[in-house]
């Protein structure tokens, strides 16, 4: 039975439910074998949106055959019913309708497609509530017909690392997928890389189209011109999450002045002229953004009743805190004693959840008696951080690095390929169940990934420990994980140049005050050779397995030493 006489039984079989053209892409590759990530390289699409449309296929499959239908039973199944009905087909009288599959009665189901990307698990997340109604009342606006001109087209959340902005966008489009009359289609889009914007515009273009697109527009203005078409058609909620990634790094000596927001990455200009065609041309759907640093081009757009507008996250009640903290194991004898906790991190969610950890586990969950000893692990987010950190075992620490470089969700067996040295499954395993625990790494579908204030935390004690092993040349880091991945995508590979090896080459630059001694500590060969790096890579780990090597090189690379 082939692919094409497998779809011919299913058109009989479905009648008006016909497949999508995605469904019958995802259909025949299932059909030939294919697993979910090569289907995802053939179509062109994101491995979770391939898996989602391949789970909403085998439950449409099995409502209609009446049998349980999987991605590994599929060509069983649809063997016995070809089976079945031939065998009844010499047996029945042309008078005798043929007996049609039992239908199963659904309740209504809303006309939209979902692609969620990256989107988070928020089902355990607390509070926001309020945040929340504020922008279904602007999203309500823009759903109403006759109110389109003074709707939202463009909706900036904008808060510190940690604050909640991630959770506040996935919550309102997990609330925005169970609506029956919103939104058509729902995109999150996580921008956390810097993926170059013509790759997210054909991304977006080929959701939208239900894969109809097969080629990106010859220019980068006529594709944003393609996607306005489709915003103008349907009406789609798109979540830009981890905006501030593609925003190029202000000097500390910025005045604060709205020109210093104003400025992309080189190469990333075009975002500009997204986020400012989204905002300023007429259609029925909605852009929304998470940021740390609001983006210039909104300024002068966005207003209090006009279709941009931001959404400034603050910290939470002292009520949430504490629903916070009784959720996590923790108590307090007075309220005051929530309140304190509240003002000491400002109500930032992801240190609250850190510190009611620590409380739990150091103070037998007693927020009373952590206040009384004074304990209360910084003034900000990164002494807290540190002070959680500084319990982890090295184990857990090594994971914690390599979901820094990682830089997006990996899985546990690419984590388990990367590892050095091999054989510690099940250290690894018993790491990566006591960091989650201890709030520091979030999953979803399988992968593991780090916060994004926890990333910028833990890179920068990776920088830090890499620089140490330099200058002492007690290499260990060094040499168990990789600064760049060579088989990384082009984006994470400049992601990782970009957060990992320049800071570490300006450290090095600094510590040793020229170039020609920082070549010298490297790679010399003159008076310095027994304290040179090459050296001591040579004499210790020459028949080892690592990364040092292509460290190295990566480093002389990028601080442009002849090699």
């Amino acid at each position: 039975m082939t692919a094409d006489e497998a779809l011919a039984l299913l058109d009989t079989l479905l009648r008006s439910q016909g497949l999508r053209d995605i469904q019958e892409l995802v259909f025949r590759h299932s059909w030939e074998g294919c697993t979910y990530p090569d289907m995802a390289e053939r179509i062109g699409y994101d491995t979770g949106y391939v898996r989602d449309i391949g789970s909403e296929l085998w439950r449409q499959l099995t409502q209609a055959l009446g049998e349980p239908v999987t991605k590994s039973n599929l060509q069983a199944v649809l063997r016995r019913r070809r089976d079945r009905t031939a065998s009844a087909l010499p047996n029945r009288s042309p008078q005798v309708p043929e007996p049609s599959v039992p239908e199963v009665v659904q309740p209504p189901q809303p006309d939209r497609d979902c692609y969620w990307g990256e989107r988070i698990d928020v089902s355990t997340v607390i509070g926001r509530d309020i945040e929340l109604q504020q922008l279904e009342r602007w999203l309500d606006a823009n759903s109403e017909g006759d109110r389109l001109e003074s709707g939202c087209r463009l909706i900036s959340i904008v808060g510190m690392g940690g604050m909640g902005k991630t959770s506040l966008a996935a919550k309102l489009t997990q609330q925005l997928a169970a609506s029956t009359q919103k939104f058509e289609r729902i995109i999150w889009q996580s921008l956390r890389n810097a993926p170059p914007l013509d790759k997210v515009l054909f991304q977006l273009t080929s959701v939208l189209s239900r894969q109809q697109q097969t080629a990106p527009a010859d220019t980068l203005d006529a594709q944003i011109s393609k996607l306005m078409e489709y915003l103008r058609t349907y009406r789609c909620a798109i979540v830009f999450d981890n905006f501030e990634s593609i925003l190029a790094h202000q000097p500390s000596s910025s005045s604060g002045s709205s020109s210093t927001h104003s400025g992309y990455r080189e190469g990333y200009a075009g975002y500009s002229e997204l986020l400012r065609r989204i905002g300023t041309e007429h259609h029925i759907s909605c852009a929304i953004l998470t940021s740390r640093e609001k983006p210039g081009t909104l300024i002068p757009i966005e207003g209090e009743s006009g279709s941009v507008r931001t959404l400034d996250l603050h910290g939470l009640s002292e009520i949430e805190v504490q629903a916070i903290g009784i959720s996590n194991g923790c108590h307090a004898i007075a309220q005051s004693d929530w309140q304190q906790l509240q003002q000491h991190y400002a109500g930032n969610p992801l240190a609250i959840k850190i510190a009611a950890t620590t409380i739990r586990d150091l103070f037998d969950g007693s927020v009373t008696a952590f206040l009384e000893q004074g304990v209360t692990l910084c003034d900000g987010i990164e002494t807290l951080l540190s002070q959680q950190c500084e319990r982890l075992s090295e184990m857990e620490r090594q994971v914690l690095y390599w979901l820094a470089i990682y830089r997006e969700p990996v899985s546990i067996a690419q984590l388990l390929a990367d590892f050095i040295p091999s054989g510690f499954r099940a250290q690894i395993l018993s790491a990566l169940q006591s960091l989650d625990r201890s709030s520091l790494i979030e999953k979803s579908g399988g992968c593991f990934t780090l916060q994004p204030v926890v990333m910028e935390y833990v890179t920068a004690e990776l920088i830090d420990r890499i620089c140490t092993e330099i200058a002492t040349l007690d290499v260990n880091l060094f040499n168990t994980h990789a600064l760049i991945q060579a088989q990384a995508k082009d984006y994470l590979r400049e992601s990782q140049v970009r957060m990992i090896l320049a800071p570490l080459a300006e450290r090095l630059l600094g510590k040793w005050r020229s170039r020609p001694e920082t070549k010298e500590r490297l790679v010399g060969v003159a008076c310095l050779q027994d304290n040179r790096l090459l050296a001591k890579l040579r004499a210790e780990l020459a028949d080892t397995c690592g990364y040092a090597g292509g460290n190295l090189i990566n480093l002389c690379r990028h601080l442009q030493i002849d090699l």
